[in-house]
C-alpha cells in the first residue's frame, strides 16, 4: 500500500492565478518534508519554467490545463508534468538542449525554448522523458540535504568545545 502523504496532485487551470496555484502547491511539500528554501526555489523555478515552456509550445485551449503530479521517496522528490500532444516538441527541446552537456551555450543563436530547456536541465538533479505516458518528470534529490546541517553543526560544536578548552 502506497503513503498518499508522499503524494500529491495538482491541476493548473489557465488564469493569472496559475502561479499562485503552482507556488501553494510546491511551498506546501517543501513545508511538508522540511526542505530548504534553496530548493523551494529551485523547485518552484524549474515547475514555473515547464508550465511556460509547455505553453509556448502549445497553441490549443487544452493547454490551458496541466496535470502535475508528486511523489516522494528514499531519493528524493519527483514532479511529473502530463505532456499530452506535445511530448514530442519537448523531447526535441531537450535533445538540443542536451547537446551543451555542461557548458553555457552562447545564447545569441540559441532558440529561446532551448535555453529555457537547459536551464531546467540545471535546476533540476535529473529529467526524465517517458514517451509511454507522455510525460516529463522533474527529479530533485534531498537525501543530502540533513546530512550536510549534521556535518555543519558539528564544525559548529567543535568549534565552540576548541574555543571553550583554549579559553
Amino acid at each position: 500500500m502506497k503513503n498518499s502523504h508522499l503524494q500529491r496532485n495538482l491541476v493548473l487551470t489557465g488564469g493569472e492565478d496559475r502561479i499562485n496555484q503552482l507556488e501553494l502547491f510546491v511551498e506546501k511539500i517543501c513545508d511538508d518534508f522540511y526542505i530548504f528554501d534553496q530548493y523551494y526555489a529551485n523547485i518552484l523555478s524549474a515547475l514555473s519554467l515547464l508550465c511556460d515552456l509547455e505553453e509556448s509550445v502549445t497553441s490549443t485551449e487544452a493547454a490551458k490545463e496541466m496535470h502535475i503530479f508528486f511523489n516522494k521517496d528514499k531519493n528524493g522528490l519527483y514532479f511529473h508534468v502530463k505532456l499530452r500532444d506535445k511530448f514530442l516538441d519537448m523531447a526535441r527541446l531537450y535533445e538540443r538542449a542536451n547537446m551543451f552537456g555542461n557548458h553555457e551555450p552562447q545564447m545569441d543563436g540559441i532558440e529561446e525554448d532551448t535555453a529555457v530547456m537547459h536551464i531546467l536541465m540545471r535546476l533540476a538533479d535529473k529529467i526524465l522523458l517517458n514517451q509511454d505516458k507522455q510525460s516529463i518528470t522533474l527529479f530533485f534529490r534531498v537525501t543530502g540535504i540533513n546530512e550536510m546541517l549534521g556535518l555543519q553543526r558539528i564544525q559548529l560544536l567543535e568549534k565552540y568545545y576548541a574555543d571553550m578548552v583554549c579559553a
